[in-house]
């Protein structure tokens, strides 16, 4: 078995991931707030993560999303901090973090504050943004299976005829989700 290299920096510059310039589509809970829903504590993968919650993120690239590598010999002050974030706040504590425990992404103990809406067979970042972006980063470039466990997952349940006409979203129409479509249905 290889070893799993926690610089996700360093792998990149030999390796992209073929998912790392895919953009991450807005979920809107409030257009599946009327569907039924199931919710547990599950395994996710994160190769069909394909939104968040978060408007901020929302729109984005993989990539652009990924924090960027802090030095680790450098004691960051406040006012440094900005330039280690990438888009998201606070990315360099995950990356931080990810140094000094990579075994929390392959655990299969509870995480809290992590947790995903399923709809179909896709994925949403409801809380975790940071770790999702990094962990699946860190999972691939790793050549590592991409399932995380032990983390929040809030099934929406779509009537069983809207699943099997499904259209295939648009990676240009970020704004536009495919399930807006159907709202007449509800």
């Amino acid at each position: 078995m290889s070893s799993i290299h926690p610089d996700i920096h360093f792998l990149l510059q030999s390796e992209t991931p073929e998912f790392a310039n895919d953009r991450m589509e807005h979920f809107d809970k409030r257009e599946v707030l009327d569907l039924p829903f199931t919710q547990m504590i599950g395994s996710v993968d994160l190769a069909q993560v394909v939104g968040t919650l978060h408007p901020d993120y929302a729109g984005h690239t993989w990539i652009e999303l990924l924090p960027t590598r802090p030095d680790r010999t450098q004691t960051i002050s406040n006012n440094g901090r900005s330039q280690y974030q990438g888009l998201m706040k606070r990315g360099h504590r995950c990356i931080e973090r990810l140094w000094t425990n990579p075994g929390y992404y392959t655990s299969h103990e509870g995480k809290e504050y992590w947790s995903f809406s399923k709809l179909g067979d896709r994925y949403y970042v409801n809380q975790g943004n940071h770790r999702t972006v990094v962990g699946r980063f860190f999972l691939s470039l790793n050549k590592q299976s991409t399932v995380i466990h032990g983390v929040g997952i809030t099934e929406f349940h779509l009537p069983p005829s809207q699943i099997e006409e499904k259209p295939e979203i648009q990676q240009k129409n970020v704004s536009q989700p495919w399930w807006n479509k159907w709202k007449t249905f509800f």
